[in-house]
């Protein structure tokens, strides 16, 4: 989700969306809504950031800086001086440990895989 600084207000009003569509993963740019959290013309601020991620993690959503792949703890969500977030739902693939992309060791082939089968 790249829209500015304005997760907040996204993800407040998609109370309907989440309720019907599994999302798996959200990224969000973090550096602009902690850049300008304090502003006054902001659209997210600190409450605003508090009540997303209370959003989230009451949705079963784990937060975790997208660099590094380490896990934030959303209740400093307000504290985090990071680039880029992932939220991945429990239910989600584990981002940091992919699939092995490895094939699996060859089996041994013995003389029950070349009998004769009439069909």
């Amino acid at each position: 989700m790249d829209i500015e600084g304005c997760e907040c207000r996204a993800i407040s009003s998609a109370t309907q969306m989440f309720s019907g569509v599994h999302i798996p993963y959200i990224f969000m740019d973090w550096s602009i809504m902690f850049l300008h959290q304090r502003r006054p013309d902001t659209v997210c601020s600190p409450e605003s950031i508090e009540r997303m991620t209370i959003f989230l993690a009451h949705r079963g959503y784990v937060p975790y800086e997208a660099q590094t792949n380490e896990q934030l703890d959303w209740r400093e969500s307000t504290m985090w001086r990071i680039g880029y977030v992932y939220w991945r739902h429990v239910s989600a693939e584990d981002l940091r440990d992919p699939p092995s992309t490895t094939p699996p060791p060859p089996r041994d082939i013995d003389d029950e895989d070349y009998a004769y089968r009439p069909w």
